[in-house]
């Protein structure tokens, strides 16, 4: 029989849900707020077609998502209301909704959906200067290159931020669940090598041999992966890197730790703000496979991070240039003072030339 997901339900086929819902009698306008799926579903409110996400068939034959984006409705209401939901999935190991389907008052559901909106739009716009700022520090620098591996993991994030949630890539961008699903995989499974490679930049006396060029190669193995195989495999494949990304977790905390054992410069601060990464991520890990209700806090979690990483990166530049300041004040004060050195010397040179020789003869040796 088909796979079961985690609550005995099976992955693919189809299915339909319903509810009453009953209402005051004053009310007579409502809205539906509807979360981000990878189903194909079609969704009626008394009897009436009001969304439709993909194509839904009798056989399942090319059943699949279409869009990603959350959906605000606005919709009539009587006291007696009927919702059904009709779901179909052919490939997607996790099918569903990710999320709860809001319902409440127009203004109550269009604040949800315009915090959440500027929530994302904040987080995407944040991240990309924090990019762009330390793009032009490495290019300014370009000898250090911990600038750059910061630069190149928040503009993953930021390609995964713009495909999650509230989906604002759907809103920009001609794109379709196909793709925003292969970049959703392409840059949780490569974010870890710009992030080891920052990590080391910052204390490479703590990286273990060998260790980091493996989890290199499994991190792009898992990528190709996405790109050769149709979603339907590579989707499956994301169990597996869950593990090794515990595994990196676990060896990105004996980093850290171990510098903060060795009292490196900036080890502490790192810590704290690691911390918050993992938090979230292990959250957001238990809620992709079900385990968990919950919600994603990985962006919250990864802005807390950069924020905390780009302030230590300018602190870092900072003392270098209060150092580059210092060193050039101290060279300023000895070149003066071998010049007046050398000015007195001169003079002490030239009164001798004079009590021992006459005048034009002095002259015309010095």
């Amino acid at each position: 029989g088909p796979r079961e997901g985690t609550r005995g339900y099976p992955c693919t086929g189809q299915a339909a849900f319903w509810v009453t819902v009953k209402l005051v009698p004053d009310v007579d306008r409502i809205a539906l707020r509807i979360p981000a799926m990878d189903t194909a579903l079609v969704l009626f409110w008394n009897g009436k077609e009001v969304a439709r996400n993909g194509h839904l068939t009798p056989n399942l034959q090319g059943t699949k998502p279409v869009y990603y984006a959350t959906k605000t409705l606005r919709l009539p209401a009587r006291e007696s209301n009927l919702l059904v939901l009709h779901m179909g999935n052919e490939v997607y190991p996790r099918p569903g909704l990710r999320d709860t389907i809001l319902m409440g008052t127009e203004d109550g559901i269009a604040r949800i959906a315009e915090v959440n909106n500027f929530v994302s739009a904040f987080l995407v716009g944040a991240l990309a200067l924090m990019a762009l700022y330390h793009l032009g520090m490495y290019a300014m620098r370009s000898e250090d290159r911990s600038p750059l591996y910061f630069s190149l993991f928040c503009l993953l994030i930021v390609l995964r931020l713009m495909v999650t949630g509230e989906g604002l890539a759907f809103r920009f961008f001609p794109i379709n669940w196909n793709i925003s699903t292969a970049i959703e995989y392409v840059t949780f499974y490569l974010a870890p090598v710009p992030f080891f490679l920052f990590l080391h930049s910052l204390y490479p006396r703590e990286k273990l041999p060998y260790v980091s060029e493996g989890m290199y190669g499994i991190c792009a193995f898992f990528a190709i992966l996405v790109l050769a195989l149709p979603i339907g495999i590579y989707t499956e494949t994301l169990v597996v890197f869950q593990i090794f990304a515990g595994l990196f977790i676990l060896y990105g905390l004996g980093i850290i730790l171990v510098a903060v054992a060795r009292g490196r410069d900036t080890a502490r601060s790192f810590l704290v703000g690691i911390l918050a990464l993992v938090i979230t991520l292990v959250n957001d890990i238990l809620f992709s496979l079900r385990i968990i209700e919950s919600t994603y806090l990985v962006p919250v979690g990864v802005f807390l991070f950069f924020f905390s990483q780009a302030f230590l990166l300018s602190r870092r530049f900072s003392i270098a240039y209060r150092t580059a300041e210092t060193l050039t004040r101290e060279l300023d004060v000895k070149v003066q003072q071998r010049t007046h050195d050398l000015e007195v010397a001169r003079d002490r040179s030239d009164q001798l030339l004079r009590n021992i020789l006459p005048d034009s003869v002095a002259t015309e040796l010095r």
